[in-house]
């Protein structure tokens, strides 16, 4: 079974993944599309403009599920991971958060910029396809 180091593993040595992030988006439908993924800490998180459609669907509907694909040679998996969204407000926090994530000041000013936000992906179901495998299991991250 896949656990949280392994999980971590696989955003070593640059420390951040791309991945895919689901939101419900107008009337109820899901809304898919790559994001960079971050972990700060046991934490999962992704930045974005403040502006953004996905920034909009979260304030609406907290509600949301990742996808991140992993590869090992010629064989691809994937974790999946079902939850809830929280925007990260507190100042300390979000100062934290960004020494993690170099990206920050090089798309903004820092992390108290207000065009930043900062959103932590609250686990509340995690799968993993390992790679080469059929099967998914249930994963603890």
């Amino acid at each position: 079974m896949a656990d949280f180091d392994e999980f971590k593993a696989y955003f070593e040595p640059k420390g951040y993944r791309m991945g895919y992030l689901a939101t419900v988006g107008a009337r109820g439908r899901p809304a898919l599309r790559p994001v960079t993924f971050f972990l700060s800490g046991r934490k999962l998180y992704f930045c974005t403009t403040t502006g953004d459609a996905k920034v909009k669907q979260i304030r609406k509907d907290r509600r949301l599920e990742i996808c991140i694909p992993v590869n090992r040679g010629r064989w691809r998996g994937y974790y999946r991971i079902a939850g809830d969204a929280d925007l990260v407000k507190d100042r300390r926090a979000r100062q934290r958060v960004a020494k993690n994530f170099p990206a920050v000041e090089k798309h903004w000013e820092g992390p108290h910029d207000p065009n930043l936000t900062i959103v932590e992906v609250k686990r509340a179901a995690s799968r993993y396809l390992p790679p080469g495998k059929a099967a998914e299991v249930d994963v603890k991250l």
